[in-house]
């Protein structure tokens, strides 16, 4: 090392290079000694990495979070208790808010399954209605047939009764018997039919009072005062009472109120147009005193000084109108 040390420096190098070159070489552990601990970290070399220094001094950047966004408060609720939904920390607002969509979510659900249940018994007893139905119509078929081509009917309605049970008691007796039991069965038959009609057409008004009610939002006495308007309003226009007890379809009822509304407002629009056109009423002058001795021209100047003071045109009016009334015409 001694040698190293006491080189000669190389050409062109400096003396402060060659003793940083020295000091180097010595800090260099030596073989088989320990190795030597490196020497600390500077300042520059410990500053975090998020620090700015500005000068002699070092200033950290604090890095925070952002701030979650408000809840908004469950819109089922009144505006009372949104107001103060504020005050309420943030865990009892996540758990109102939680319970109330549990809340609206079993409501939508019963309000599913009521409605599909209403559908399903709408249908049924639709399909009851119309198995009736049909059941009347067949009954009435089998009625028109037993009357128009049964032999017996046919025969007792050319029978003289009177002169049969004279001629043949016994043949009157026997006839007769079978006759009257034919007629009670077609009547059976008409009045089985007849209930029928009537049941399905009772049902059939019942679904078309609860659709009307639901669609135009009226309770039972607000519905019969509609149905008493529309009724009149019908019958006015023409329509039969009977005609009008047997609709049962709502859509027809719908179509009907619409033209009732409709004639309704024309109607209040053709007397709006005919006040707007009537000409004004013709005001009519009552005597008064000053229509007494106007036509002199003491009283007549008195009188118009009285008006020109009042500022009133229509009293100024009648001062002249009354002095033309007073003068007597040539």
């Amino acid at each position: 090392m001694a040698d190293e040390l006491q080189s000669t420096p190389e050409p062109g190098q400096s003396s402060q290079s060659i003793a940083a070159a020295i000091t180097e070489r010595l800090r260099e552990p030596a073989p088989g000694d320990a190795a030597t601990p490196s020497p600390a970290p500077s300042a520059d070399d410990a500053a975090p990495p998020d620090a700015e220094a500005t000068g002699d001094d070092q200033v950290t950047v604090d890095r925070q979070e952002p701030a979650p966004a408000p809840i908004e408060p469950p819109r089922s609720w009144s505006k009372e208790a949104r107001a103060n939904w504020s005050k309420l920390d943030r865990d009892t607002q996540e758990y109102l808010l939680q319970r109330d969509s549990e809340d609206s979510a079993a409501v939508r659900r019963g309000q599913n399954e009521a409605a599909e249940l209403r559908k399903r018994a709408e249908a049924e007893v639709a399909a009851i209605a119309a198995e009736r139905q049909r059941t009347a119509q067949q009954l009435q078929f089998l009625s028109q047939q037993i009357q128009n081509f049964d032999p017996i009917l046919a025969e007792g309605a050319r029978t003289d009764w009177t002169k049969l049970a004279q001629e043949a008691p016994g043949d009157y007796v026997a006839k007769r018997q079978q006759y009257e039991d034919r007629i009670r069965t077609v009547q059976a038959i008409e009045g089985e039919r007849q209930r029928l009609h009537q049941e399905s057409m009772g049902q059939a008004k019942a679904r078309m009072v609860d659709t009307l009610r639901r669609d135009l939002n009226l309770d039972e006495k607000g519905f019969a005062a509609f149905d008493a308007e529309l009724t009149g309003y019908l019958v006015k226009s023409g329509y039969q009472p009977e005609f009008i007890a047997q609709v049962v379809d709502p859509l027809s009822v719908q179509i009907a109120r619409k033209a009732m509304l409709y004639d309704k407002m024309m109607a209040d629009r053709a007397a709006l147009e005919a006040k707007k056109k009537a000409p004004p009423p013709t005001r009519v002058m009552k005597p008064g005193v000053l229509e007494e001795g106007l036509g002199t021209d003491a009283r007549f100047e008195a009188a118009k000084k009285a008006a020109l003071k009042s500022g009133s045109a229509r009293r100024q009016a009648d001062v002249i109108l009354q002095r033309l009334r007073a003068t007597p015409q040539s």
